[in-house]
């Protein structure tokens, strides 16, 4: 009598050489998040197969075919405690109706007679497997990747913004909204800013499949946060106004104004810098944006080593609106200078006498209209992006 001692069976190299599934459906369940449903699937992998025993070895191929899967689980979406989004699977089932395995190589014969006497056998271990596989991705794969999914990026030294979920995503019938912060705060000093995030009415529009909504409370954090840093403020020069502009920032133009300009400083160009004094606040009303400002303008000539030479000073309190819309499959926008409030400050340089060629009232008027003229021309261009 011939004694086995031991024998060992495996299956290596194995590849997918097909897979099908023809029929996959994703529904969005209310309050939990998807349903997704698979049928009909199909299948199919080659590899080889060995076994070795103390009084023979032999090997061949193996194929095999999975035919009519059907799957289905449902993804419930969550939020951690650092606003992080979450998934998990839950209520998994799977079938295969039909699986053949075809067995090459000596002895395939009975291989193939034993494999098919367990066919129903391997039919219910990979059904189950098929579950089990996909709890585990999600909890070994997908879970930790969520985790270190960013929820907040630095826009510079001293400001970033948070984009965590606030609350659990919102699941309708027909939609799913994701809500996020959309908070700026300041990098080296972290704090609440000093107004509430309002709630906010999301319309879902049902003929987009993607649609993005920010709040006034996202452009009034932002404006609280960069003014905070000292980060607001704005360079005007003539190169910036639209090309079929009339009126341009030079001293050719201001000397118009202040004729001490164009004598001490002859065809030069001009900058404005524009610093606020407290925070921007942003309004919205139906396509359009409000914009209230206040701060400073200080007036430079530009001169020929393209150092700055001081000329005046201007206080101003604006309120500007920007209208939005699309042209040409790209977003664009233009500023309207709706009000002004002005405060003339006296010339930065004492060479100018501005108060004796013009009276006392028209000179710092038309001066800052003139002003008031180059923001808003500088502003009426087209915000473009592809």
């Amino acid at each position: 009598m011939v004694k086995i001692q031991a024998m060992q069976n495996s299956f290596f190299r194995i590849t997918i050489s097909n897979v099908n599934l023809p029929d996959m459906s994703i529904i969005l369940v209310p309050n939990l998040g998807l349903k997704v449903a698979m049928s009909n699937g199909y299948i199919e992998t080659n590899g080889n197969w060995q076994i070795k025993a103390n009084i023979f070895r032999t090997h061949g191929t193996v194929k095999a075919q999975i035919n009519s899967i059907a799957i289905s689980f449902y993804l419930k979406f969550g939020k951690d405690n650092s606003g992080h989004p979450t998934v998990s699977m839950m209520d998994c089932a799977s079938y295969i109706s039909k699986l053949q395995v075809y067995v090459s190589g000596k002895a395939s014969w009975l291989y193939n007679l034993i494999i098919r006497w367990y066919e129903p056998t391997l039919r219910r271990y990979l059904s189950d497997k098929i579950c089990l596989e996909l709890q585990k991705i999600f909890a070994e794969k997908i879970g930790p990747f969520l985790q270190t999914v960013p929820v907040t990026k630095e826009i510079d030294k001293y400001v970033g913004i948070d984009y965590s979920l606030t609350s659990l995503p919102e699941v309708a019938k027909d939609s799913l909204i994701l809500p996020l912060k959309g908070e700026f705060y300041n990098l080296l000093h972290r704090a609440d800013v000093p107004f509430p995030a309002p709630p906010m009415d999301f319309l879902v529009d049902h003929d987009r499949m993607l649609s993005i909504g920010f709040s006034e409370y996202f452009f009034n954090s932002a404006g609280y946060v960069f003014n905070s840093v000292g980060d607001l403020s704005i360079n005007i020069t003539d190169d910036m106004l639209p090309e079929n502009s009339h009126i341009h920032l030079d001293t050719l133009t201001m000397g118009t104004l202040i004729p001490q300009v164009k004598k001490i400083y002859p065809v030069m160009k001009m900058e404005l810098h524009l610093v606020t004094d407290s925070a921007p606040t942003v309004a919205f009303l139906y396509s359009k944006i409000i914009l209230t400002t206040s701060g400073d303008v200080y007036a430079f000539a530009i001169l020929p080593n393209s150092t700055l030479a001081p000329l005046f000073s201007v206080k101003l309190n604006a309120q500007i609106t920007t209208t939005i819309g699309i042209k040409d499959d790209k977003i664009t926008g233009q500023l309207t200078l709706d009000s002004l409030w002005s405060k003339y400050l006296f010339d930065e340089c004492s060479q100018f006498d501005t108060l004796q060629h013009s009276s006392k009232l028209t000179h710092p008027l038309s001066l800052i209209c003139y002003i008031a003229c180059l923001i808003s021309c500088a502003g009426r261009t087209e915000i473009a992006s592809s």
